[in-house]
């Protein structure tokens, strides 16, 4: 829904578009004027919107955490894009905010769904199992 939100624009300015995604868990991940640069981290390119395999709709790949450029935009449009793209992805109105309770499950698909937690009590047991299902690479 935040790809379909997008202006028309912005949508044929990434269209073709791969963004560089850096595995910084340090300072990045909190302040973008921090993150590592790409040939510093482990780094990996993506397309910055993808199509889902089954449904066939557009969904932007890309996160304030981890996406440092789009490739083939100069740095300042990369970042007025992705600011853009941010805030959209951000709007309440996509974004779901489970309340856990002893017992839930929470399943999501990665294609079309970004996730995130927010800060918790060091103190107290956090129990978590992650599965991933093989599947195709993004186009």
């Amino acid at each position: 829904m935040a790809y379909d939100a997008l202006p028309a624009s912005v949508k044929a300015t990434v269209e073709g578009k791969r963004a560089v995604q850096v595995y910084d868990y340090g300072g990045g991940v909190l302040d973008r004027k921090h993150m590592v640069e790409p040939k510093d981290g482990l780094s990996f390119s993506h397309p910055v919107a993808r199509t889902h395999p089954a449904t066939g709709r557009r969904a932007l790949y890309v996160n304030r955490l981890m996406t440092h450029h789009i490739e083939g935009l100069e740095r300042q449009q990369s970042e007025e894009v992705l600011g853009l793209m941010f805030d959209t992805i951000e709007r309440p109105e996509f974004v779901y905010e489970h309340r856990w309770r002893v017992g839930d499950l929470l399943l999501w698909d990665n294609r079309c769904t970004l996730h995130a937690r927010r800060d918790f009590d060091p103190s107290e047991n956090r129990w978590m199992r992650r599965v991933t299902i093989r599947g195709d690479r993004p186009r």
